[in-house]
């Protein structure tokens, strides 16, 4: 009984660094000041796909995100959920909470919200923008990443 009892106790502890671990290996939004321009989608978790059909995501515009340093935050009451250089960045390690309170989204509100490479907000609508009309033609307009393209 002893043996098992030590079994049980040492996986807990083993399950507990582990998730430890993986929280700590979350970054922060923070992280990605001078990296990356994050652009947050704050919504119900509904419809998550149709809104990123009507924001018109789709290939074309994935390689858009990569050419602009874009890292794009899904927060839903549920948790986030991050992409970023082509890819799946998991979560942040800020709840949903804490990033609501951040930038002042109310919980059953959709907003979306562009933060510059300097951890400033850029941009915020409360309709699902659109990529090429709305969030990339305002990146494109910014001071450093015209410098980024040798416009300056």
């Amino acid at each position: 009984m002893k043996p098992l009892l030590n079994l049980i106790a040492g996986l807990a502890v083993s399950l507990a660094l582990a998730a430890t671990a993986k929280a700590q290996d979350r970054k922060s939004l923070d992280d990605y000041r001078w990296s990356h321009r994050p652009v947050l989608m704050f919504h119900d978790g509904k419809d998550a796909a149709c809104l990123l059909c009507e924001m018109g995501f789709r290939d074309e515009v994935a390689d858009g995100f990569i050419d602009r340093d874009i890292i794009f935050i899904e927060v839903t009451p549920d948790g986030t959920r991050s992409w970023v250089d082509g890819g799946s960045g998991g979560a942040l390690a800020e709840t949903p909470e804490r990033l609501r309170e951040r930038f002042g989204v109310e919980e059953a509100s959709f907003t979306a919200i562009l933060i510059g490479k300097d951890g400033g907000e850029k941009g915020r609508w409360t309709e699902p923008p659109s990529w090429e009309d709305d969030i990339f033609p305002l990146i494109d307009s910014m001071p450093m990443r015209r410098r980024e393209l040798g416009d300056d």
